[in-house]
C-alpha cells in the first residue's frame, strides 16, 4: 500500500497544528481534516473513513480520550490506526491511550521525521491487516475453535493446575526464546494474550501472543521497568519482575472474581519465568567464564613447556660451558665430578618444580570441570532432560 492510498484524518482544535499537519502530509498523503471530535464523528457518519487518525489529546469539549473511544466504537473506524498527539509521554498517560485503542503517541512539539517514520510502520501494518481480513473468517473459526479447546482444558484440570505445569516446564527452559514461548503458551491457556519484554546479558527480545507488536505496545514494555510489580489500567494487566515484563491485553473485567485470580496466578507464573531467567542468565556468565578459564590453563600450560624444554637447554649448554673451562681451573677429576653432579643435583631439582606447576594445572582442570558440572546443574542441556510420557 503507497503512501497515496492511505487516507489521514487529523483532529485538532488549534488552526496552526492542523495547517503544519495538513501542508506536511498533503504531497503523500490523502489528509482531511476536523477541528473537534464531533466534527470527525459527523465525518464518519458521512461515509469517511480514514486508514490513520491523527488525534490531539487535549482538545475542548470532547477530549481525544473520548473522541478515540467513539471511533473505536464505530464499524467504519474500528480498524483505524490512531496516532495520539500528546505533551505527556508518562507511562500513565499512555496506557490510557492505549486502552483506548490507540496505536501510537507522537510528542509534542512534532517532529516530521518522526512522524513520517511512524507514518511509514503503520502502512506496513494497514497493509498486512488487509491481507489477513481477507481470510479472516476462517482464521476467527479457527482461533475460536482453539480458544473453547484451552479453556475446557482449563475447566477440567483447573486454573492451579496451569501454573503447575508452568512451573514444571520452566524449570527446563535453556534459552530466552524458549522461556517466553512458555509464557506465552502459560498466558494463552487462560484464554488471554500477552505481549513480552526480556533481558539477557543486556539486550532485551520482545515476544508477543500476535505476530504484530504496535509501537505503542514496544513504548509500554520499555517504560514498565519502572512501575510496580503489578499495574492494572482497565483490562491491561502489566507484571513487571527482573528481567521480564509481561503485558496482559485482556483480563476478563466482566467477571470480577476471575479475574482477581487470574491476577494471582498470573503474578506467580512471571515470577517463575524471571527466576528462571536469572538462573540461564548465571549459567551463560558461567559458560562464558569457564571458556575464559580454560584458555587461560591451556595458554599457561604451552608457555610452562616452553620455559622448561628452555631451561634443560640452557642448563645443558652451562654444563657444557663448565666442562670447556675445567682445564682453567686447575680441578682434579674428583673436583670435578663433585662439581658435576652438584649442578645435575640442581638442574633435577629446578625440572621438579615445573612438573609440580604441570601437576597445579591439572588440578586446575578438576575445578573447570567441578564448575561446568554446577553450570550444568543450574540450567540442564536438552539433550538432559527427561520428558515424562
Amino acid at each position: 500500500m503507497s503512501g497515496s492510498d492511505i487516507k489521514i484524518l487529523i483532529v485538532d482544535d488549534s488552526p496552526t497544528e492542523v495547517e503544519i499537519l495538513v501542508e506536511l502530509l498533503s504531497g503523500e498523503y490523502e489528509v482531511t481534516a476536523a477541528m473537534s471530535g464531533t466534527e470527525a464523528m459527523a465525518l464518519v457518519n458521512l461515509g469517511f473513513d480514514p486508514n490513520v487518525i491523527l488525534l490531539d489529546v487535549n482538545m475542548t469539549g470532547v477530549d481525544g480520550y473520548e473522541t478515540c473511544r467513539m471511533l473505536k466504537e464505530d464499524p467504519a473506524t474500528v480498524n483505524s490506526e490512531v496516532v495520539f498527539i500528546s505533551g505527556n509521554d508518562s507511562v500513565e498517560e499512555i496506557m490510557k491511550g492505549y486502552e483506548v485503542g490507540a496505536s501510537d503517541y507522537l510528542s509534542k512539539p512534532i517532529q516530521p521525521r518522526e512522524l513520517m517514520s511512524k507514518l511509514q510502520v503503520l502502512a506496513v501494518q494497514i497493509q498486512k491487516r488487509s491481507h489477513a481480513m481477507e481470510d479472516v473468517s476462517s482464521a476467527r473459526e479457527e482461533a475460536q475453535s482453539a480458544r473453547d479447546m484451552a479453556m475446557s482444558a482449563i475447566i477440567d484440570a483447573g486454573e492451579q493446575a496451569a501454573v503447575i505445569d508452568f512451573i514444571r516446564q520452566c524449570g527446563q527452559a535453556t534459552t530466552v526464546s524458549g522461556l517466553g514461548s512458555l509464557l506465552i503458551d502459560a498466558v494463552e491457556a487462560y484464554g488471554l494474550e500477552a505481549s513480552l519484554r526480556l533481558m539477557m546479558s543486556g539486550k532485551a527480545e520482545y515476544m508477543s501472543s500476535d505476530d504484530l507488536m504496535t509501537p505503542l505496545e514496544l513504548e509500554i514494555l520499555q517504560k514498565s521497568q519502572n512501575v510496580s510489580r503489578l499495574y492494572q489500567s482497565g483490562s491491561k494487566l502489566i507484571a513487571n519482575y527482573p528481567g521480564v515484563v509481561a503485558m496482559i491485553k485482556n483480563l476478563p473485567m466482566e467477571d470480577e472474581e476471575r479475574c482477581g485470580r487470574l491476577r494471582d496466578h498470573l503474578a506467580i507464573i512471571v515470577e517463575s519465568a524471571s527466576n528462571q531467567l536469572k538462573a540461564i542468565n548465571l549459567s551463560e556468565d558461567v559458560s562464558a567464564l569457564l571458556v575464559d578459564f580454560n584458555n587461560s590453563l591451556d595458554r599457561v600450560q604451552i608457555q610452562q613447556t616452553a620455559c622448561k624444554k628452555g631451561s634443560v637447554q640452557l642448563l645443558d649448554a652451562l654444563s657444557g660451558e663448565i666442562q670447556k673451562t675445567f682445564n682453567d681451573f686447575g680441578l682434579s677429576e674428583a673436583q670435578e665430578s663433585e662439581l658435576m653432579g652438584t649442578i645435575s643435583q640442581y638442574a633435577e631439582r629446578i625440572l621438579a618444580n615445573y612438573s609440580e606447576g604441570i601437576g597445579l594445572d591439572d588440578e586446575m582442570k578438576n575445578v573447570s570441570d567441578g564448575l561446568r558440572i554446577i553450570a550444568d546443574k543450574l540450567v540442564p542441556k536438552s539433550e538432559d532432560i527427561e520428558f515424562d510420557v
